[in-house]
């Protein structure tokens, strides 16, 4: 929340800022809007099940995504 937050002050722009928030809180809505259905927990084992083996491809996109923030976040402060 505080490295968007970080990014979207950095970028020099509200309409840019305005943007980074927005698909901020896309990316935990959807996340929320994916569990809203499961009842019982044997679905939500079965989710985790999920989670758990897509995890490498998910920690790499996290890391590739973090490392743009930060060399942009540098070119900013560079400019």
């Amino acid at each position: 929340v505080w490295l968007t937050f970080i990014a979207a002050a950095m970028t020099g722009s509200l309409g840019r800022a305005v943007m980074l928030g927005v698909l901020f809180g896309f990316a935990r809505g959807i996340l929320i809007l994916a569990t809203a259905r499961i009842t019982d927990p044997a679905a939500l084992r079965s989710l985790f099940r999920t989670i758990a083996a897509q995890a490498p491809g998910i920690n790499n996109v996290a890391r590739v995504v973090a490392g743009l923030t930060a060399i942009t976040a540098a070119a900013g402060l560079l400019a």
